[in-house]
């Protein structure tokens, strides 16, 4: 039985019917005994657009490394729901990849069950999380999720996690011994480029409104304050959006390629969100970063960009701050995750 995959969706007694909402790959046609796949099994369809960015980048660098393999999106809602259905479909040839980010530990438990659940779920199968932040809190919960987490991802032989940052990577290590662990840059670098800068004007402030913001808002019109005159033209927006319908497919594509042109908008940004300091890298736009409550985008900027002219991190103790340039020259390297990629289940070291 053949269906476009674009309008395809499963129930729970693994028939197949048709909803376009939940899993997304554009002309191509669903017959599990076709060519092996590449699942995508937790991709986000919420307005995060830090996320959908990672997601959108996700797809992109599996369509080069691997062109001859068809991508098959779950959508991470859906996921638990459709398992049986999964388990009965997937091959062991197949391909997982997991969402990267900054939701691996306690910090976010829903998202962690469904990387849990997945990895356990699939032990034979080569599944790679792609680059993510770990935080496991400094308490009782933080620790026995941790030793959930290394007992569910112990499972799978065949597991690779990638690890954004060095400090992240190092408590992997730590927690994880029995997974490989491997560092890379946040997957939401490969897109470095993809659009272009035509006028800039104004200053974005993109700052976080959630449990990982770290100073007031006045404290960040201090920071503006010293960086911008009075008649400076403020933008204001957030990488977070609310959206009338699953952010999935083209839709995704649209969403993520308008926010990094409103980021290349800008003369300059302000911000306290990780990827809105990628997004401004990757549009050579001059950013003064701000510490998040987690550390993740100090972690990330001390690996990836602290040689980089495009982007400042402010420091609470700096007496001034510097302003950035729009310059960039730093190649980071994806080997290790086409490597992962292209060896499937074959063990590398």
């Amino acid at each position: 039985m053949s269906r476009a995959l674009d309008r395809l969706a499963i129930n729970q007694y693994g028939k197949l019917r048709f909803a376009k909402e939940f899993i997304f790959q554009k002309n191509a046609d669903i017959n599990v005994s076709n060519e092996n796949r590449i699942w995508f099994l937790d991709a986000p369809a919420y307005g995060n657009l830090g996320d959908q960015a990672i997601a959108y980048a996700i797809r992109e660098f599996c369509r080069k490394v691997l062109p001859d393999m068809e991508i098959v999106e779950f959508q991470e809602d859906k996921v638990i729901q459709y398992l049986s259905w999964l388990k009965g479909t997937i091959k062991a040839e197949d391909i997982i990849v997991l969402q990267g980010g900054g939701n691996l530990g306690n910090l976010y438990p829903r998202y962690e069950f469904v990387r849990r659940t997945v990895i356990k779920s699939f032990p034979h199968n080569r599944v790679i999380v792609f680059p993510q932040s770990v935080y496991f809190s400094n308490d009782r919960t933080g620790k026995q999720e941790a030793a959930a987490a290394r007992k569910s991802y112990a499972a799978n032989k065949n597991l690779v996690i990638f690890a954004r940052d060095s400090c992240s990577f190092r408590e992997m290590e730590k927690e994880f011994p029995e997974t490989h662990i491997e560092l890379c840059p946040d997957i939401v670098f490969s897109l470095n480029g993809i659009v272009s800068v035509e006028k800039r004007s104004g200053i974005g402030v993109c700052m976080r409104d959630d449990k990982e913001k770290s100073i007031t808002s006045e404290q960040t019109k201090v920071i503006i304050e010293q960086l911008f005159s009075d008649n400076a033209e403020i933008k204001n927006f957030d990488t977070i959006i609310n959206a009338d319908k699953p952010i999935i497919g083209e839709y995704r594509e649209k969403l993520v390629i308008g926010k990094l042109k409103e980021f290349a908008d800008c003369e300059t940004v302000v911000t306290d969100r990780l990827h809105g300091m990628i997004f401004s890298y990757i549009t050579s736009t001059p950013c003064v970063a701000i510490p998040n409550s987690t550390g993740k985008s100090l972690y990330v900027y001390n690996d990836w960009l602290k040689d980089s002219k495009v982007v400042y991190f402010f420091h609470a103790s700096d007496d001034a701050i510097q302003m950035p340039q729009n310059e960039k020259s730093l190649d980071l390297d994806f080997t290790n995750l086409k490597k992962a990629l292209q060896s499937n289940t074959e063990v590398w070291n």
